[in-house]
C-alpha cells in the first residue's frame, strides 16, 4: 500500500543485511555479512541464497540492470572488491579488487558503474565491468552513499567527519565538488532522486536523531520533513 503499513518477514539466513534492491515488484536482492547475497522472486516473501563464491566478508551494496548485477565487497584482510553476476544473481565472480579503500556504495546505469568508498577513492567502468579505472578525489575520508540522477549527474554524501556534507558531479563521477548546504544529521544512509530536482535523503544517529530531508532544487538546499 505504498509504504503506509509494514509487516515483518522472517529470514532464516544469519547474515546482517546491508542493502536491498528491487528492480521490479517481484524480484529483489539483499546483500550483507557472511558473504551472502539472497534473491526473491515473489515480492520478498521467500529468499534464496545465491552462489557468491565466498563464505566470509561483507557485501555492502547491490544494483541490477536487467539480468546483470554488481555488488561491492570487503573483508577483514583489507581486500575490497566488485562482484558481478550475469545470470540474474545466481552466480557471482570478482571482477575488480583493491586494497586502497573500503567500498561503501555503487551506482549502475546502462553500462556505467561507479563505486565509491573511503579515502576519496572512485572506481569506474564504462563497459559493463570489463575494464576499470580508479582515481582519488581530494575529499576528506570519502563517500558513504552515491546516487546518479542520469549518466553524468550524481549526488553523494560524505563519510566519517564529513558525514553531513553533500557532493555533486556533472562529469559522470570524474570530478566532485561540495554542493549545497550542510544539514543537522549525523550520518546519511541513503539518497534517492525522482528527477533532476526532487530528492530525499535519510540519516541520523540512533532512533533519537533520525532525519528525513527533501530537496526541490537538485540538492542545493534541503528541508527537514516531519514524521507522522
Amino acid at each position: 500500500n505504498g509504504g503506509v503499513t509494514w509487516g515483518r518477514i522472517d529470514c532464516t539466513h544469519p547474515a546482517s543485511i546491508n542493502c536491498i534492491f528491487f528492480p521490479d515488484s517481484l524480484k529483489g536482492f539483499t546483500c550483507g555479512t557472511n558473504g551472502e547475497i539472497s534473491r526473491t522472486t515473489d515480492g520478498g516473501n521467500n529468499w534464496v541464497l545465491q552462489n557468491t563464491g565466498v563464505n566470509a566478508g561483507t557485501f555492502t551494496s547491490i544494483k541490477f540492470v536487467n539480468n546483470t548485477g554488481f555488488s561491492t565487497y570487503q573483508n577483514t584482510n583489507g581486500i575490497c572488491a566488485v562482484f558481478k553476476s550475469e545470470d540474474d544473481g545466481s552466480n557471482w565472480v570478482n571482477v575488480y579488487s583493491d586494497t586502497l579503500a573500503y567500498f561503501n556504495s555503487l551506482e549502475y546505469k546502462d553500462q556505467h558503474i561507479t563505486v565509491t568508498g573511503s579515502m576519496g577513492r572512485i572506481v569506474k567502468s564504462t563497459d559493463n565491468g570489463i575494464s576499470w579505472t580508479s582515481n582519488k578525489q581530494n575529499i576528506i575520508n570519502g563517500f558513504s552513499y552515491i546516487k546518479f540522477i542520469n549518466e553524468m549527474t550524481g549526488i553523494a554524501c560524505g563519510w566519517g567527519y564529513t558525514c553531513n556534507r553533500m557532493y555533486k558531479t556533472t562529469t559522470g563521477g570524474e570530478n566532485w565538488i561540495i554542493y549545497g548546504s550542510d544539514t543537522n544529521v549525523n550520518n546519511v544512509y541513503s539518497i534517492e532522486f525522482a528527477d533532476l530536482n526532487t530528492g530525499y535523503k535519510v540519516g541520523g544517529y540512533s532512533n533519537l536523531f533520525s532525519r528525513i530531508y527533501k530537496t526541490t532544487n537538485g540538492g542545493m538546499n534541503w528541508i527537514q520533513k516531519s514524521f507522522q
